[in-house]
């Protein structure tokens, strides 16, 4: 079945292929013993050296300070509308009009 992410795919790709020259030779035998060699191994793969470069610098990071300061101004006035709202309100309670 093939890989399904791109991920599994470029693993994949990147394996070393069986190659079918090489070959595994057996041992000669003679007499009644035998000599026990280990086969021959491929060559191991070298280590990946080269990495991913970065095609653009990292963004600046953003100043969101007049942000902040919007956002404080704008909480403060609805605090004072809230406060003098609820002052209202308990006064037009307690003084029977509403």
């Amino acid at each position: 079945m093939p890989p399904h992410t791109r991920s599994q795919r470029r693993r994949q790709a990147a394996r070393p292929q069986a190659r079918p020259d090489v070959s595994v030779e057996t041992p000669s035998y003679t007499g009644t013993t035998s000599t026990l060699e280990a086969p021959a191994m491929p060559a191991a793969r070298p280590a990946r050296t080269a990495r991913r470069v970065l095609s653009r610098p990292a963004p600046e990071p953003v100043d969101y300070t007049a942000d902040y300061t919007a956002a404080r101004r704008d909480l403060r006035w609805i605090a004072i509308w809230t406060v003098l709202l609820f002052v209202a309100m308990v006064a037009l309670k307690f003084s029977g009009i509403v």
